[in-house]
């Protein structure tokens, strides 16, 4: 869906642009989740270590609290995958 512009914005009633903006953030939020996601599963997969997965992710402008999430989410996701302790 295409964004709004502003003219029209400046327009609504203020409680409708307050969840425009609220919506418009929530959808950034999971396009950056999904983003990490995408780059910790590549990284899993040419072998980077669980571990230093957040830190690569925020190194490449992952927000922190999705990197956290994620990489949580790449240590788990190791385990199943392969049987090797949650913590290492």
């Amino acid at each position: 869906m295409p964004d709004v512009a502003l003219r029209h914005l400046r327009r609504l009633p203020p409680e409708v642009q307050h969840e425009h903006d609220a919506w418009t953030k929530a959808s950034v939020e999971h396009d950056d989740f999904a983003r990490a996601h995408r780059l910790a599963v590549a990284l899993l997969e040419y072998g980077d270590d669980p571990e230093l997965i957040e830190a690569r992710l925020r190194s490449l402008g992952v927000a922190p609290r999705s990197a956290a999430e994620v990489a949580d989410n790449a240590r788990q996701l190791r385990v199943a995958r392969t049987g090797a302790s949650p913590s290492g």
